[in-house]
């Protein structure tokens, strides 16, 4: 949710202050002129409500062959889009590769270590592009405690 205001309110404060060189009278007080002027107003608000959505699914076929695909929108992510991908279970480290379409094509590649109540995940992503011919590069690492 996003909550702007703009040009909401203006203040303005003048002072001057006139003096001379002129006056050396211990007893003088420089003129001074005051003038305070407030004004406050609000022209535009805008309330914007864009949710977050994500939905997927993750299929595990013959000899722990994983298979995803996920459509992900969020203003607060880098990874939007739909997504397409693949893993494997190696005993207790999980690796996936993943290909993402968002504005630009994205490939993902996770491992880590995955046991019943510990789980930790390290992912490099490749923006527009694999290994030298990426135009980014993102890293990105999470641990999760099951109990």
């Amino acid at each position: 949710m996003q909550l702007s205001y703009k040009n909401l309110g203006v203040s303005k404060y003048e002072k001057i202050v006139i003096d001379s060189l002129l006056y050396f009278d211990t007893d003088h007080e420089p003129f001074e002129k005051e003038d305070f002027e407030e004004e406050l107003r609000v022209k535009n608000k805008y309330v914007k409500i864009k949710p977050s959505v994500s939905v997927g699914m993750e299929y595990t076929l013959r000899n722990k062959i994983q298979v995803m695909v996920k459509y992900s929108n969020s203003k607060f992510a880098y990874l939007n889009g739909i997504s397409f991908g693949a893993g494997y279970q190696l005993a207790f480290i999980p690796i996936q590769a993943v290909i993402g379409f968002q504005d630009d094509t994205y490939f993902q590649f996770k491992t880590g270590l995955k046991f019943s109540k510990f789980e930790w995940t390290t992912a490099t992503t490749f923006h527009h592009g694999l290994f030298a011919h990426a135009k980014g590069i993102g890293f990105s690492s999470s641990i999760d405690i099951k109990f």
